[in-house]
């Protein structure tokens, strides 16, 4: 009886420390001088949420999605020309201070349930992607072919094809959210494939060597310094890499998958 009162004890405690927030468990056994099995014994309720060493309640869970979807959704009215965030980028917008392994699995559950869609690892909230009216896509299959190796700008793609400026980026943004161009800045785009390919080498020479510098890249492209520095502040910027110095490490690698 006296291990059976411990034992609700126990339970009580968690519950209480799961209605401030995320647990860290090995200092919830450390304080309630649990044994291993005795603080398995605790774990059998499948509404929580466990990741690693962190444990959630449904209930925080639940303010916690809301705040994700929340994010993602003013993320797209903010940047309406990206197909969305990576996981890492959103978790860091979203829910900067709270566990990573936590925030990263609620994301994966959301996914699962079909709350939130990712294409290549960019998370976007369902029906984001709207696809081209046929009139746009005949339009895109028309400048489609002048997207080489090299990227355009607006103003020169549009002055290239006799169209408006604005009428052009307005229709590039719409490009943009189908995945089949990516802008490394503001009215910059490349093909999209191209930046697969740039998050390829990224890959390569951070397992080769550690991280990426801006000249490591521009020799193997065979580009300007500025356009390399562009691209690779990019990737910087939506959270596939992290400066560190002089140094651009990997911090998304999901992003860019091939599917």
């Amino acid at each position: 009886l006296a291990r059976l009162a411990d034992v609700q004890d126990d339970a009580g405690a968690l519950t209480l420390h799961l209605e401030r927030g995320a647990v860290s468990l090995p200092d919830f056994a450390w304080h309630r001088q649990l044994t291993p099995q005795g603080l398995a014994a605790l774990l059998n309720r499948p509404e929580r949420l466990q990741a690693g060493e962190h444990l959630l309640s449904a209930e925080v869970a639940a303010r916690w999605q809301r705040k994700l979807l929340d994010t993602l959704s003013y993320y797209h009215d903010q940047h309406s020309d990206e197909p969305g965030p990576g996981r890492e980028r959103l978790r860091r917008m979203a829910l900067p201070s709270q566990e990573e392994p936590l925030v990263l699995a609620l994301i994966e559950k959301m996914r699962e349930a079909g709350l939130i869609v990712s294409y290549q690892g960019w998370l976007h909230l369902p029906g984001h992607q709207a696809g081209f009216t046929p009139e746009q896509q005949q339009r895109w299959e028309s400048i489609a072919g002048l997207f080489g190796d090299d990227p355009w700008w607006v103003r020169d793609l549009a002055r290239e094809t006799g169209t408006d400026e604005q009428e052009m980026r307005k229709f590039l943004r719409q490009a943009a959210l189908q995945g089949l161009i990516t802008a490394i800045v503001k009215d910059r785009y490349y093909r999209n494939d191209r930046i697969v390919m740039f998050a390829d080498l990224i890959r390569r020479l951070d397992s080769e060597k550690g991280s990426t510098q801006a000249a490591d890249f521009r020799d193997s492209l065979n580009v300007g310094r500025k356009l390399a520095i562009q691209i690779l502040e990019y990737f910087d910027r939506i959270g596939f890499t992290r400066r560190r110095g002089n140094e651009h490490l990997l911090r998304d690698a999901a992003l860019f998958g091939r599917q």
